[in-house]
């Protein structure tokens, strides 16, 4: 029986109960047809399952490369006579220079993903999986395409190749936005622009990583990842599920987890601290509709006075102890807190992209001296990869509507120092204005979700 590997596995001469067990195993439940049934609307033009399979014109299956191993298990089960043909694609190695250091169970995991060529590492919320998974990157030495999902996260990536491997961002391929340049050791990508010049790239990389894997499963992900040669592929998420009934699809395309550790574990360790939040109602309203006219919308929102006011009596209640960020979406914003807080008593500094570095270096030493207690930013601090461990409050003072930032702000909050037990999340929330009121309640199911208890 023929076992060839590629961007897919092709499997020719199986006996029929054997390709029968890969059959049933590589088909699921269509979710879009389950959900429209249930709902009472039309399914004539949806199919009750999905097929992760195809039946060659010649005879054999087509599956996705993910599937290889339980595949092969399979086979031998059924007393197949197995002959291998990898025709996968490794490049001429490449060398990074990683320089982060890496806590014991980020080594753990990265050691058990190099014992296999495909696999899932799952790390919670805070857990460091992109500063492993560059570790990793370094250690296979292929040309490396990173897949995201969002133009915003293909900048988070580079920032974090800039900081752990010492890559200067023009050395980065960037895809994506409107720009497609690759680069001859890392380029990362979104799937939307990835999926359309897939016949540009496929032969370039020699190792595929797919961030916050769990979306895999979908359709365009699926697509892509099999039409890629690369020898080597890995995922990583905190999440590694999907909602809509697909969770094995992950596993199909990228392998099995390889390793995965629990919230519980890096808190028993110290690795993260436990932290809640709070959700703290404003009256704010527009007679607006917020969602044609968004930005004015904020812009009346960040100069609410009644608003500011209850987010900085908020702040001269609750922050007693540690270090407190403040976060908005604006620099006006920013100034008009610091000059509200100066009422009650509070100094606070602005900290923005804006801020020159030799300004910037020197607040970052007046923290850790003790010398500054309440910091006012914008959300896209949260981009820059800053570490402060010491962090105890963070005010969300402005409404941020994508679930990335609100993870990023998570896995800021929960890092550890000495002292500090529990972190706080303050939430505002627009709960009069309907576009805000949804944003604040998706806010609030990813809390739920990352195992942040309500206050």
């Amino acid at each position: 029986m023929e076992f060839k590997l590629k961007s897919n596995l092709f499997l020719k001469g199986a006996k029929v109960e054997t390709e029968r067990k890969l059959i049933s195993l590589l088909t699921l439940p269509n979710p879009t047809y389950h959900q429209a049934e249930k709902l009472g609307k039309w399914t004539g033009n949806l199919d009750r399952i999905i097929r992760f399979f195809t039946k060659m014109p010649g005879g054999g299956l087509m599956i996705p490369r993910g599937f290889a191993e339980p595949a092969y298990r399979v086979c031998q089960e059924h007393g197949e006579d197995i002959q291998i043909t990898d025709n996968r694609l490794e490049l001429e190695p490449v060398e990074f220079d990683f320089t982060g250091k890496l806590r014991p169970f980020q080594e753990t995991g990265i050691q058990t993903m190099l014992t296999r060529s495909d696999g899932i590492m799952v790390f919670p919320t805070g857990g460091g999986k992109t500063v492993a998974m560059l570790s990793l990157i370094t250690r296979r030495r292929q040309p490396t395409l990173v897949i995201v999902d969002k133009k915003e996260l293909v900048y988070q990536w580079r920032d974090r190749a800039v900081q752990f491997l010492g890559m200067d961002p023009e050395e980065i391929g960037i895809i994506g936005g409107g720009i497609f340049q690759i680069k001859n050791r890392l380029t990362i990508g979104t799937i939307q622009t990835i999926t359309k010049r897939l016949d540009d790239i496929k032969e370039l990389f020699g190792f595929i990583v797919v961030d916050e894997c769990h979306k895999a499963g979908a359709q365009s992900f699926r697509e892509t990842i099999g039409k890629l040669p690369a020898r080597y592929i890995a995922g990583c998420t905190a999440t590694p599920f999907r909602d809509d009934g697909l969770t094995a699809a992950i596993s199909f395309y990228l392998g099995q987890v390889r390793y995965s550790i629990g919230k519980d574990e890096l808190l028993d360790h110290g690795y993260l601290c436990e932290a809640k939040y709070q959700q703290i109602s404003t009256d704010f309203f527009t007679m607006m509709d917020a969602s044609a006219q968004y930005t004015k919308v904020m812009g009346q929102l960040v100069a609410d006075t009644p608003r500011n006011r209850l987010i900085c009596q908020t702040i001269a209640d609750t922050a007693i102890d540690g270090l407190s960020l403040i976060l908005s979406g604006r620099v006006d914003h920013c100034q008009a807190l610091k000059d509200m807080l100066e009422d009650h008593g509070i100094e606070a500094v602005v900290l923005t992209g804006k801020t020159p570095k030799k300004e910037r270096k020197q607040i970052f030493d007046r923290i850790a001296r003790g010398n500054i207690t309440h910091i006012i930013s914008t959300t896209a601090l949260l981009k820059e990869g800053f570490d402060l461990p010491v962090l105890q409050n963070l005010y969300l003072a402005y409404p941020v509507k994508w679930k990335g930032s609100v993870i990023q702000m998570i896995g800021r909050i929960l890092r550890p120092a000495p002292g500090k037990d529990t972190a706080l999340i303050y939430d505002f929330i627009d709960p009069a204005v309907g576009v805000l009121g949804n944003s604040a309640r998706i806010r609030a199911g990813v809390y739920r979700n990352e195992g942040i208890k309500a206050a």
